[in-house]
């Protein structure tokens, strides 16, 4: 017999918990804290989630890359080949191997532009050759603030502004 949320909250449903602790079988335990140095040796692929195991692998070569097994990467992982430079994704991890198993990751130069810490000045195009200065003025509204009034300005100065 089974016993519902409900049960447990009557006489009944008490007395059947009490019996199947006293028989051995309701089984009442509390997880304990486990050393971490204990755990020795691995946990199958296929015991985990496959959204748990996307990972990157590097490697030196384009050869290296195409001799990765199914031991080394699965659908989903990433390579990238530190001679080269490029990225891939595993697509097809039945064609390891081969080309068809892999897609390059693509990046336009906007991009590559945004991940880049720092690009050097001969590295800029379409740049003027030249920078003649030109004096101009803007109103506050067209830098987006508002107008401060000359009083405003004229208290803050003197250490008399009241905000």
């Amino acid at each position: 017999m089974a016993v519902s949320n409900l049960q447990i909250l009557d006489v009944h449903g008490l007395n059947l918990i009490i019996q199947k602790l006293k028989d051995g079988t309701l089984v009442v335990g509390k997880a304990g804290s486990v050393d971490a140095a204990q755990l020795s040796g691995t946990i199958p692929l296929d015991k985990l989630p496959k959204a748990a195991l996307e990972r990157i692998t590097i490697v030196e070569t384009e050869a290296a890359r195409l001799a990765l097994t199914s031991d080394d990467v699965q659908n989903g992982d990433s390579i990238k080949v530190t001679q080269s430079g490029k990225m891939y994704a595993v697509v097809d991890d039945t064609k390891l191997g081969t080309e068809a198993a892999f897609t390059d990751y693509v990046v336009g130069t906007a991009a590559k532009a945004a991940l880049a810490d720092a690009v050097p000045w001969g590295g800029v195009t379409g740049k003027p050759t030249a920078f003649p200065p030109e004096s101009h003025v803007h109103t506050p509204a067209e830098c987006g603030v508002e107008a401060i009034p000359d009083e405003t300005i004229e208290a803050i100065i003197s250490g008399t502004y009241k905000s």
